[in-house]
């Protein structure tokens, strides 16, 4: 997948981020993964879209709630 198609696809809806990395959670049950979301406060201050920034909340939101091996910092 492209960086492009990736961007699309994470934009596309709440579980796009889970689907992405899903699978090599479960290929890998002895890894843990860590997601660091550095400046996370320019989610609000350059983000003028709600719905964007509402749907990348969820999609960190959803990826921890649904997937075990996976925390996000």
């Amino acid at each position: 997948m492209t960086e492009l198609e990736l961007e699309v696809e994470l934009r596309s809806s709440k579980n796009s981020l889970e689907n992405f990395i899903e699978p090599f959670i479960l290929g890998n049950h002895n890894h843990h993964l860590a997601i660091i979301v550095d400046q996370f406060e320019e989610i609000f201050t350059l983000c003028s879209d709600v719905q964007s920034r509402h749907r990348f909340i969820d999609n960190l939101l959803n990826l921890i709630k649904n997937l075990p091996g996976c925390t996000v910092i």
